[in-house]
């Protein structure tokens, strides 16, 4: 992709030396949590708002001469909740705006949402829980159906709405040593800009659940789940002419425990199943797996470790589905009342199954806050992203680093 790098927007740089400016005498901390205030009637409320200067090294994730871009970035975020005996509500909704010193249409956008839930146990052994999202986002010029390398000046960015709609009803006490859940949900995505090009991505789906919670000691429980999902693409043939709507079947069984004050952990193992519609291709199974701990081993350290097996939503018409693979490690220290750090680290076997593509991602992460004042935390993060793949030309590199104020009153 060739881009002629005087037209970029001199009109945008004035703006970001302000900002970077302000961010160099006022943040907050990107792990601070909002304060709540009382709002009456049992609510609580409360709002933060992040602003930041932004440099990516490689805007479009190309495999090579990669186009560097500088920008900003602006989140107000607010949210409110009410607790009470039998029912907890909580709500929260947040806007982002972006926008980068590019020339054309691919360097500015607009994201949007708000996430609902609703816990209800109206007698002691049943309880409820609604929960509902909606998301207005975008994808990445470069990545997904753009990866073949966007055009500046020739299309909008990739703009899609994302919602989501979940139910589960829990039978069994908090003292009980055993108890079931049911859990039914749908999620949908459809893409509201470039809808020739877009089309092939649109789809919907419907879950369903069970867990089984055993506990056979205070600090530990045996679990046993299952799960099966239903993907439905608006385009759902492939180009050879077989279906890509398909069926995954999950059995998992583990533990989870609470082993002292400083550790915790869950992991489940065992075999999904997922098959395509038409019966095409015979049912692709294997090992499937989830694991998280968390580990403190003081007041002011935590570490966290992530691992699991998943399906994701093809991207790609020659592409049944996407089997990922990944592995997550965190570390956050705090120092000192003001100052903490974290440092990040990540890993994703991509098999894109039906073609011979994998991807291997790896992420790296290190990011410091320091309390300013009793409200704003300066912040700071650095990012490295990068992508080995067997399919030519879609290796990438892709660093960003940014520097902010969080402001939470």
């Amino acid at each position: 992709m060739i881009v002629d790098r005087s037209n970029v927007r001199a009109s945008a740089l004035p703006g970001l030396l302000v900002i970077g400016t302000l961010s160099l005498v006022a943040s907050p901390a990107s792990a601070q949590q909002a304060r709540l205030y009382q709002l009456g009637g049992g609510f609580l409320g409360g709002g933060k708002v992040e602003a930041s200067v932004v440099r990516r090294e490689n805007y479009f994730y190309e495999s090579s001469g990669g186009i560097s871009a500088t920008g900003y970035r602006v989140r107000p975020e607010v949210m409110v909740n009410r607790a009470g005996s039998i029912a907890t509500l909580a709500l929260d909704a947040f806007l982002e705006h972006s926008r980068y010193d590019l020339p054309g249409t691919l360097d500015e956008y607009m994201d949007y949402g708000t996430n609902g839930s609703l816990s209800w146990r109206p007698l002691t052994k049943h309880g409820f829980e609604l929960s509902a999202g909606y998301l207005r986002g975008h994808d990445q010029p470069g990545l997904l159906r753009t990866e073949e390398g966007p055009q500046l000046n020739a299309r909008d960015i990739d703009e899609w709405e994302s919602t989501r709609l979940g139910l589960s009803y829990r039978y069994g006490s908090p003292s009980s040593l055993a108890s079931n859940e049911l859990s039914v949900g749908a999620r949908s995505r459809e893409y509201v800009s470039n809808r020739a090009d877009t089309q092939l991505l649109n789809y919907d789906g419907v879950q369903l659940g069970y867990q089984l919670s055993y506990a056979y000691s205070p600090k530990t429980s045996v679990l046993f789940t299952v799960g099966h999902s239903s993907t439905n693409y608006e385009i759902g043939t492939l180009a050879n002419g077989n279906s890509r709507d398909g069926n995954e079947l999950a059995v998992r069984t583990g533990l989870r425990w609470v082993a002292t004050g400083k550790t915790s952990g869950q992991i489940l193992i065992g075999a999904r199943s997922y098959s395509v519609d038409g019966r095409a291709r015979p049912a692709r199974e294997g090992f499937s797996w989830r694991a998280n701990f968390d580990w403190s081993p003081l007041d002011t350290t935590t570490l966290r470790l992530s691992t699991s097996q998943s399906t994701t939503e093809t991207f790609r018409n020659d592409t049944l589905f996407i089997d990922d693979r990944g592995l997550d490690a965190s570390w956050r220290q705090v120092w000192s009342e003001r100052f903490n750090t974290t440092l990040k680290a990540g890993y994703v076997n991509s098999d894109f199954v039906g073609t011979d593509r994998t991807d291997e991602t790896f992420n790296l992460s290190a990011g410091a806050s320091y309390l300013l004042l009793r409200t704003v935390n300066l912040f700071g993060e650095y990012v490295s992203q990068q992508r080995q793949s067997t399919r030519a030309g879609r290796d990438y590199t892709a660093p960003e680093a940014r520097v902010g104020l969080r402001w939470t009153p």
